[in-house]
């Protein structure tokens, strides 16, 4: 398993004629990186992911001169989610064996690798660092990611980062990282186990499972203390769809998504549009050719748990005038709540909550509450309890019916 070691292998020779000489070639199979890590540091590194190394070794005990290469997998910080991803590093180095040292380096470019071990025989002591050198800032967006800074896979920016990371024995991780460019400019740091900083997001696009657009974010603020991230002053577009409001995502909360959104106005297609994804999935080719089973649930929304508070100025309901003065949103997997609805509807008014059940076969919906003065198809209705529909959010006015 991936908590295992592999194989290792050494081959090597030793020449006693002259100035004694040792070769060596060190292979390490596939193996666990934090299992690997505690040879150095018992306590590990708190990475996750896996490691192959192979290794040339030749020089008198005291000053051999290697060179080799490292290939990392799905590296991250060991208590997030399995993520994709490797890099092949080629490295050179020193080792002396009288003093139990050793030092490796990777070559130059806009990321350097560089790790210093001691007493490795005795008492194993590891420091490494990480240099960023004008790194482009979409891959040093992703290493933070995967250090366990919140941010979403995918982003699309432009600009660089700069800085260092580094580990310690006996003290762990620090880094002050520099982020510069028009979309995304700031610093932040990480230390005693928690990230922090401000930084100043513009112009981003951001894939979100769900959303038929990325989701433009012409500007926002994030801000970084401890296990909370927030972006306040959000503002962007979803499709022809503006909003503003601000995000929060609090590691240690019940509710880790918290949103606040206000929408300026738009179109009831639209919106549809932009949320096909989540109302209608699809079944594989051989699937709908022979008629079996039904779509499945993807696991980005199984696992999506999201509070929000909504309000719509104006929405164009397929002809119907519609304003959302406030809704609450729980969102808890494949079903939504929005609680405490306010809402005008032509002259009407409606308040109550509705269910909607994203059910892998399509869309049920469920009202429970008061509406007065309502238009449904054309002729205004008052109504007081439960009413029920299921389908495409533009045929709901068509098949509503009293439910229990």
């Amino acid at each position: 398993s991936a908590r295992d070691f592999g194989h290792l292998f050494l081959r090597g020779t030793w020449t006693t004629v002259g100035d004694p000489k040792l070769n060596v070639e060190v292979e390490l199979e596939r193996s666990a990186v934090n299992e690997v890590a505690k040879i150095v540091d018992p306590d590990g590194i708190g990475l996750a992911g896996t490691m192959r190394i192979d290794a040339r070794m030749s020089g008198p005990p005291s000053a051999m001169d290697i060179t080799g290469t490292l290939r990392l997998e799905d590296l991250r910080q060991a208590d997030l989610l399995p993520q994709k991803g490797s890099w092949t590093i080629p490295y050179t180095g020193h080792l002396n064996l009288h003093d139990e040292a050793m030092r490796l380096r990777s070559p130059d470019g806009p990321v350097v690798l560089e790790m210093a071990v001691s007493n490795f025989l005795s008492g194993p002591q590891i420091d490494a660092e990480a240099h960023f050198k004008d790194l482009a800032l979409g891959q040093g967006l992703d290493a933070l990611r995967r250090l366990g800074l919140g941010l979403v896979e995918g982003v699309v920016a432009e600009g660089t980062v700069n800085g260092d990371v580094s580990y310690a024995h006996g003290s762990g991780y620090l880094a002050s990282l520099a982020m510069d460019g028009g979309a995304v400019q700031g610093k932040v740091e990480y230390r005693g186990g928690k990230w922090s900083g401000e930084v100043g997001l513009k112009s981003l696009s951001v894939p979100v499972d769900g959303v038929s657009d990325e989701v433009k974010i012409e500007s926002a603020s994030l801000s970084l203390v401890g296990d909370r991230v927030s972006l306040k002053k959000l503002s962007g577009t979803a499709g022809k769809v503006p909003f503003a409001g601000e995000f929060v995502w609090d590691r240690a909360a019940e509710q880790p998504y918290q949103l606040k959104l206000a929408v300026a106005e738009a179109e009831g297609d639209e919106l549809v549009r932009l949320f096909t994804p989540l109302l209608q999935r699809q079944r594989g080719f051989i699937a709908r050719t022979l008629g079996l089973g039904s779509a499945q649930n993807p696991d980005w929304l199984t696992g999506r748990r999201l509070g929000a508070s909504l309000s719509i100025g104006n929405l164009d309901a397929w002809g119907t005038p519609v304003k959302l003065d406030q809704a609450k949103l729980l969102w808890d997997g494949t079903m939504l709540r929005f609680e405490d609805i306010s809402a005008r509807a032509g002259s009407g008014r409606v308040t109550g909550r509705i269910a909607v059940s994203l059910d892998k076969d399509g869309p049920k919906y469920r009202f429970e509450g008061k509406a007065s003065g309502v238009p449904i198809q054309g002729v205004k209705q008052d109504f007081s309890g439960v009413l029920e529909a299921s389908g495409a959010p533009r045929d709901v006015p068509s098949n509503i019916h009293k439910g229990e």
